[in-house]
């Protein structure tokens, strides 16, 4: 019949559903979620600038000064304390581009 039909595929969405959820682990909320969005647009954003730097030494000691970083900063779980590393990124980041445009300049 069209009923037991409906509730068997609903049945198995719900399964599917559920499988998917324990899978990719704890579905984050919007704030998580923008907040790591920020993170990984700051961390792309340091190695375009980086490669702005002709010295390939310095190039490296800035990269492997960016990832130590993030690392060491991976495990925050306070939303305050995040959204304070990522002013202070930005912050930094702004610095570096200016510094480099005048080097350029």
């Amino acid at each position: 019949c069209c009923c037991c039909l409906l509730l068997l595929s609903l049945l198995f969405v719900e399964r599917m559903l559920s499988q998917a959820g324990r899978r990719l682990g704890a579905i984050p909320d919007l704030k998580t979620f923008m907040q790591r969005k920020s993170a990984i647009q700051l961390y792309r954003d340091m190695f375009r600038t980086i490669r702005m730097v002709d010295d390939a030494y310095y190039q490296e000691y800035l990269s492997d000064w960016v990832r130590r970083e993030f690392k060491r900063n991976k495990g925050e779980t306070s939303s305050a304390e995040i959204q304070g590393l990522l002013q202070r990124g930005r912050k930094q980041l702004d610095e570096f581009q200016q510094s480099m445009q005048l080097a350029l300049s």
